[in-house]
């Protein structure tokens, strides 16, 4: 349905009637807006920060601050990109169980001061090929497979909680 207030789904349409219409499945961050803040809308490819229901692929040069309540389906922080979620903020990466998904894919760098969320990956929940580094919460739930794979030559710093919940 579409009309002021509805949620915005994945399906290309103005759902909500803000004259802004979602890209689907995959969002890319461009920095083209301030080109740090994660709710700046115009650093992002369809020009609207993203959904729950997107994948969304950060592969720039940039560092992206979360500072705010961000949720999305899955996140690739491709090398050599940065992303920090600041003390007060919360990504939730939640892949609703789509076949065959990751969570989170940290290939470039991720520094989590705050909380990150992750849940319900058929496969892996955080896969690090670059660096992670943990000062906050990260909570852990609903993970099929390995729910932190480290591969070799990758740096996993943990000063902060990782919890694994069933």
């Amino acid at each position: 349905e579409m009309f002021p207030g509805a949620a915005e789904l994945c399906d290309g349409s103005d759902n909500n009637c803000d004259n802004k219409t979602d890209s689907g499945m995959n969002v890319f961050w461009t920095g083209n807006g301030d080109g740090f803040s994660w709710s700046d809308e115009l650093n992002w490819s369809q020009m609207m920060v993203p959904l729950p229901c997107q994948h969304v692929f950060i592969q720039t040069q940039d560092t992206v601050i979360v500072d705010g309540y961000e949720s999305v389906k899955s996140i690739t922080i491709g090398s050599p990109a940065r992303c920090e979620v600041l003390q007060e903020a919360l990504l939730r990466v939640d892949t609703q169980n789509e076949s065959n998904h990751s969570c989170l894919n940290v290939n470039g760098s991720l520094s989590n001061y705050g909380r990150v969320d992750v849940e319900n990956s058929t496969a892996d929940g955080i896969i690090i090929s670059g660096t992670l580094t943990n000062y906050g919460r990260i909570y852990i739930n609903g993970v099929q497979a390995n729910s932190v794979l480290s591969m070799m030559g990758s740096s996993l710093e943990n000063q902060g909680l990782i919890k694994l919940k069933d």
